[in-house]
């Protein structure tokens, strides 16, 4: 079955993916996949909601070209983009050729249209490495090294304007250690809850504002992080599928649920926890969207899902941890603790879940 999770709602914005292949005739390819109407729009990483932009109704009206409309787009203003590419040999700055442009056709406009732009570079005498950067403001990008023949492509995560690491083009990298992966998969789990996870955030305070007891707050977490685990793994290794148009309005019923609930019980009542494990479910589907844009490498594919999953954890403990000392004054007084911070943040987390509901269903 096919992993339908790696597409996004329309409104948000994924990381670039970038392919390096490395040459075997004395040339670069180098194939960029996003979301092309943000970057005609010139809407950056700042802005990770793109209805939050000055150019949204621009980006919208993007969505509805045709792929030969979008694609003439991209021509008027492709050296804009060919700027903010970097790719360098060791002994200079490559010249990147635009080669093809691959834009789907208009298709269910609540989700994000993933374009391709391919370039190809000609390998100046004597190099023996390259590096690549992509402009800052177009965020964090996952780049995939494709070695000559053809063997398995070797990927990894670069943060906003960071450069890779020279790369030979004479022999084949490697394969990496498993620390290596575990670390770098572990940054990304983490980095998908903090800064970046602010719908699973919301979600993990509505637990804590109504569970302030640690045993049945870890409860709670602990089935959270078992039900999100289950559906992470059946994604990524293609048991499961579940489009984001389906996913992505669930999890923010979840949200409502979770702040919604908090307001008419003084405790945890004892279906809670099952009702936890349920909607936990549906955010491991949406976690699935980042992992399964991977390609990851077999060798690397569980050691990867652990990380991911220790660094979400890690994440959400960060999140807890933070709200447990800023309201630590208030934990004595039960009474108190509800009236000043639970019932008006259950209130603030049900309307933000209300409005990425109506977002997601109707805002296009």
């Amino acid at each position: 079955m096919s992993v339908a999770c790696a597409d996004l709602a329309a409104h948000e914005l994924r990381p670039a993916i970038v392919d390096i292949h490395l040459p075997e005739h004395a040339q670069v390819e180098l194939r960029l996949e996003l979301n092309l109407e943000s970057v005609l729009a010139g809407i950056g990483a700042e802005h990770r909601d793109t209805d939050d932009a000055p150019s949204a109704q621009f980006y919208r009206s993007l969505r509805e070209l045709s792929a030969a409309e979008l694609e003439q787009r991209l021509r008027d203003f492709e050296p804009g983009l060919s700027d903010q590419l970097t790719l360098e040999f060791d002994n200079g700055p490559a010249r990147l050729e635009l080669l093809r442009v691959e834009i789907p056709a208009v298709g269910d406009t609540r989700l994000s249209r993933t374009s391709g732009i391919v370039y190809r570079a000609a390998v100046p005498a004597g190099a023996e490495r390259l590096r690549w950067r992509f402009a800052e403001a177009h965020g964090d990008s996952l780049v995939r090294i494709h070695p000559p023949g053809g063997d398995e492509a070797r990927g990894y995560w670069l943060t906003a304007g960071q450069s890779s690491d020279w790369i030979d083009l004479r022999e084949v990298t490697p394969p990496r250690g498993a620390l290596e992966v575990s670390l770098e998969y572990l940054a990304i789990g983490y980095r998908h809850i903090v800064p970046l996870g602010l719908d699973h955030v919301l979600f993990v305070l509505g637990l804590f504002l109504l569970s302030t007891r640690l045993r049945p707050l870890i409860w709670q977490v602990s089935a959270f992080t078992v039900a999100h685990t289950i559906t992470l793994a059946l994604t990524l290794f293609g048991v499961l599928s579940l489009s984001p148009a389906v996913v992505e309005p669930l999890i923010a019923l979840s949200i409502v649920y979770v702040g919604i609930e908090n307001l008419y019980s003084d405790k945890p009542r004892p279906w809670r926890v099952l009702v936890v494990f349920a909607f936990g479910l549906l955010h491991g589907m949406g976690f699935a969207g980042i992992l399964t844009s991977f390609g990851l490498a077999p060798a690397e594919t569980v050691n990867a899902l652990i990380s991911f999953n220790v660094g979400v954890e890690l994440g959400q403990l960060s999140v807890l941890a933070v709200a447990w000392l800023l309201c630590l004054p208030l934990l004595r007084d039960p009474a108190r603790f509800r009236q000043l911070v639970s019932r008006p943040g259950s209130i603030a987390i049900a309307a933000v879940g209300a409005w990425w509901l109506w977002e997601r269903i109707f805002g296009g």
